[in-house]
């Protein structure tokens, strides 16, 4: 677990007379580019205030977040904060897709209000013009919200919607796609693999309605969820009915 090795680090560090930051980063390939990364620092402040000048080189908004630990901790709220958030601006892209409307023009109004986001501001232009070039990779990602959600199991803390983002990644790896299997539009859930993942949906259920072989549909939704990849938990006594 991050925040354990962190603190495993630091210590053995300390045992050998030597020093350790834990400093992950935020802000992605633009940010990288521009050297305008945020950057979160775990560790003792009088290293933090030595090595300054050498995160100044990479990153803009730095600061030192507190113990070692601190900062892998800040990357996780960090992580869990864009999982979440980029449901949002998916759903909400595609709503006015499907209505017609030219995107640019809904960011420009949505992105100054209270709906405002680094997400729908910058990777949500992309989406609008259709730019899907990667600036992270799906493995990467779907490996920082295992970690946050280990993090959040050791401490009895519940994160459902953490946890449904995290299968979301893991049933677009799982669709065969090669492109998308690899790689997304920065950490997010980008509208390709959104629009791809609602196909096969659609596909499921008319292939399953023509034949009927499910009854119920109450149970016919988690059906396509297994049938996609979803590993979503489920009562073992609910049962898919069929012909």
């Amino acid at each position: 677990m991050a925040l354990i090795a962190a603190e495993k680090i630091y210590k053995i560090s300390k045992e050998k007379e030597i020093f350790s930051l834990d400093a992950p980063v935020s802000g992605g390939d633009l940010g990288a580019r521009e050297g305008k990364l945020a950057i979160m620092v775990g560790g003792d402040r009088d290293i933090y205030d030595k090595v300054m000048p050498f995160f100044e080189i990479i990153g803009e908004n730095i600061a030192h977040m507190g113990k070692a630990g601190s900062g892998q901790n800040t990357k996780m709220a960090n992580q869990i904060l864009i999982a979440d958030t980029m449901i949002g601006v998916v759903e909400s892209l595609l709503y006015a897709y499907k209505t017609e409307m030219d995107l640019d023009f809904v960011i420009d109004i949505i992105g100054k209000g209270a709906a405002s986001s680094w997400s729908i501001n910058t990777l949500g232009r992309r989406i609008a013009k259709g730019d899907f070039d990667p600036g992270f990779f799906i493995k990467h990602f779907i490996k920082d919200m295992g970690i946050a959600l280990d993090e959040a199991k050791r401490m009895n803390l519940a994160l459902p919607g953490l946890a449904l983002v995290h299968q979301f990644y893991i049933a677009a790896t799982s669709l065969g796609y090669p492109r998308l299997s690899r790689r997304v539009n920065k950490m997010g859930f980008c509208s390709k693999m959104c629009i791809s993942l609602i196909e096969e949906l659609r596909k499921y259920i008319q292939t399953y309605k023509m034949h009927n072989k499910i009854k119920h549909i109450k149970y016919f939704s988690r059906f396509v969820y297994d049938q996609l990849g979803f590993n979503l938990c489920y009562s073992s006594s609910e049962k898919i009915r069929a012909k």
